[in-house]
Protein backbone atom coordinates (compact mmCIF):
# COMPACT_ATOMS: atom_id res chain seq x y z
CA UNK A 1 0.00 0.00 0.00
CA UNK A 2 1.52 3.58 -1.03
CA UNK A 3 2.02 5.94 1.87
CA UNK A 4 -0.47 8.81 1.71
CA UNK A 5 1.18 12.31 0.74
CA UNK A 6 2.11 14.12 3.81
CA UNK A 7 1.17 17.46 5.17
CA UNK A 8 3.63 20.14 5.86
CA UNK A 9 2.99 22.15 9.13
CA UNK A 10 4.77 25.40 9.65
CA UNK A 11 4.02 26.68 13.06
CA UNK A 12 6.89 28.48 15.25
CA UNK A 13 4.45 27.22 18.42
CA UNK A 14 5.33 24.06 20.14
CA UNK A 15 1.93 24.39 22.32
CA UNK A 16 -0.03 24.50 18.82
CA UNK A 17 2.02 21.61 17.58
CA UNK A 18 1.08 19.68 20.91
CA UNK A 19 -2.48 20.53 20.29
CA UNK A 20 -2.79 19.94 16.39
CA UNK A 21 -1.43 16.46 17.05
CA UNK A 22 -3.33 15.36 20.13
CA UNK A 23 -6.57 16.42 17.40
CA UNK A 24 -4.45 14.81 14.64
CA UNK A 25 -4.43 11.14 17.11
CA UNK A 26 -7.93 11.73 18.00
CA UNK A 27 -9.19 11.76 14.55
CA UNK A 28 -7.09 8.68 13.94
CA UNK A 29 -6.25 9.73 10.70
CA UNK A 30 -2.92 7.92 9.01
CA UNK A 31 -1.94 11.11 6.90
CA UNK A 32 1.82 12.02 8.44
CA UNK A 33 2.04 15.43 9.58
CA UNK A 34 6.07 16.56 9.11
CA UNK A 35 6.33 20.15 11.28
CA UNK A 36 9.02 23.21 9.80
CA UNK A 37 9.54 25.39 12.78
CA UNK A 38 9.38 28.69 10.50
CA UNK A 39 8.97 29.33 7.21
CA UNK A 40 12.13 29.18 6.39
CA UNK A 41 12.31 25.45 7.42
CA UNK A 42 9.33 25.31 5.05
CA UNK A 43 10.75 25.80 2.00
CA UNK A 44 14.14 23.97 2.64
CA UNK A 45 11.64 20.74 3.13
CA UNK A 46 9.66 21.60 -0.05
CA UNK A 47 13.32 22.15 -2.29
CA UNK A 48 14.59 18.88 -0.71
CA UNK A 49 11.92 16.85 -1.77
CA UNK A 50 11.39 18.84 -5.02
CA UNK A 51 15.04 17.85 -6.04
CA UNK A 52 14.36 14.21 -4.46
CA UNK A 53 17.68 14.29 -2.05
CA UNK A 54 16.85 13.29 1.37
CA UNK A 55 13.65 11.04 2.40
CA UNK A 56 11.17 13.77 1.93
CA UNK A 57 7.97 13.19 0.35
CA UNK A 58 6.24 15.95 -1.43
CA UNK A 59 3.23 17.07 0.34
CA UNK A 60 -0.33 17.49 -0.81
CA UNK A 61 -1.15 20.48 1.33
CA UNK A 62 0.67 22.52 3.50
CA UNK A 63 -1.19 24.36 6.91
CA UNK A 64 1.18 27.51 7.50
CA UNK A 65 0.89 29.77 10.63
CA UNK A 66 1.16 33.39 9.33
CA UNK A 67 3.01 35.13 11.81
CA UNK A 68 6.73 33.40 12.19
CA UNK A 69 10.11 34.54 12.52
CA UNK A 70 12.76 34.39 9.92
CA UNK A 71 10.50 33.84 7.09
CA UNK A 72 6.67 34.08 7.41
CA UNK A 73 3.95 32.52 6.87
CA UNK A 74 2.97 35.18 3.72
CA UNK A 75 6.47 34.19 2.46
CA UNK A 76 5.87 30.53 2.08
CA UNK A 77 2.24 30.90 0.12
CA UNK A 78 3.86 33.38 -2.39
CA UNK A 79 6.97 30.88 -2.53
CA UNK A 80 4.16 28.21 -3.50
CA UNK A 81 2.48 30.36 -5.86
CA UNK A 82 5.96 31.33 -7.88
CA UNK A 83 7.04 28.04 -8.05
CA UNK A 84 5.48 26.25 -10.88
CA UNK A 85 6.56 22.65 -9.24
CA UNK A 86 4.67 23.80 -6.01
CA UNK A 87 1.65 24.49 -7.39
CA UNK A 88 -0.82 22.00 -7.25
CA UNK A 89 -0.02 21.72 -3.05
CA UNK A 90 -3.13 23.01 -1.35
CA UNK A 91 -1.71 25.87 0.48
CA UNK A 92 -3.55 26.86 3.82
CA UNK A 93 -3.20 29.48 6.26
CA UNK A 94 -3.91 29.56 10.00
CA UNK A 95 -3.29 31.96 12.56
CA UNK A 96 -4.59 32.92 16.25
CA UNK A 97 -4.93 36.34 14.55
CA UNK A 98 -8.34 37.04 12.65
CA UNK A 99 -7.47 40.27 11.28
CA UNK A 100 -8.71 41.57 8.14
CA UNK A 101 -5.66 42.44 6.34
CA UNK A 102 -3.82 39.34 7.24
CA UNK A 103 -6.53 37.27 5.84
CA UNK A 104 -6.85 39.23 2.93
CA UNK A 105 -2.90 39.36 2.43
CA UNK A 106 -3.06 35.42 2.60
CA UNK A 107 -5.25 35.25 0.08
CA UNK A 108 -3.62 37.80 -2.34
CA UNK A 109 -0.28 35.34 -1.23
CA UNK A 110 -2.23 32.27 -2.61
CA UNK A 111 -4.15 30.69 0.39
CA UNK A 112 -7.17 28.63 -0.37
CA UNK A 113 -8.29 29.60 2.95
CA UNK A 114 -7.78 31.36 6.30
CA UNK A 115 -8.40 28.87 9.35
CA UNK A 116 -8.42 30.35 13.08
CA UNK A 117 -6.27 28.33 15.49
CA UNK A 118 -9.26 26.68 17.81
CA UNK A 119 -9.23 27.30 21.54
CA UNK A 120 -11.70 24.70 22.72
CA UNK A 121 -11.35 20.77 22.62
CA UNK A 122 -14.45 21.22 19.44
CA UNK A 123 -12.90 23.77 17.64
CA UNK A 124 -9.80 21.52 17.31
CA UNK A 125 -11.87 18.48 16.22
CA UNK A 126 -13.24 20.97 13.47
CA UNK A 127 -10.08 22.10 12.50
CA UNK A 128 -8.62 18.43 11.46
CA UNK A 129 -12.00 17.44 9.93
CA UNK A 130 -11.72 20.94 7.81
CA UNK A 131 -7.97 20.33 6.88
CA UNK A 132 -9.07 16.78 6.09
CA UNK A 133 -11.51 17.72 3.90
CA UNK A 134 -8.94 19.91 1.91
CA UNK A 135 -7.12 17.28 1.54
CA UNK A 136 -9.01 15.01 0.19
CA UNK A 137 -10.39 17.34 -2.02
CA UNK A 138 -6.81 17.76 -2.97
CA UNK A 139 -5.84 19.47 -6.39
CA UNK A 140 -9.57 20.54 -6.92
CA UNK A 141 -9.43 22.53 -4.53
CA UNK A 142 -5.68 23.70 -5.72
CA UNK A 143 -6.84 24.92 -8.76
CA UNK A 144 -10.11 26.80 -7.31
CA UNK A 145 -10.64 30.14 -7.03
CA UNK A 146 -9.55 31.62 -3.66
CA UNK A 147 -12.12 33.37 -1.47
CA UNK A 148 -10.57 36.75 -1.61
CA UNK A 149 -10.17 37.79 -5.17
CA UNK A 150 -11.27 34.67 -7.80
CA UNK A 151 -7.51 33.97 -8.71
CA UNK A 152 -6.42 30.43 -9.70
CA UNK A 153 -3.22 29.01 -8.77
CA UNK A 154 -1.81 26.90 -12.02
CA UNK A 155 1.01 25.96 -13.25
CA UNK A 156 2.81 29.20 -15.23
CA UNK A 157 -0.40 31.45 -13.33
CA UNK A 158 1.65 33.88 -11.27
Amino acid sequence: MATEQPILVAEDSDDYILLLQYAWKKARTTIPLIHARDGSEAITFLKQARSGSGTQQMPKLVLTDIRMPRVSGFEVLEFLQREADFQQIVAIAWSSFTESEDMSRAYRAGARCYLPKPSTDAGWTALVQRILNYYHLGIAIAQAPNMENGQTRRPGNT
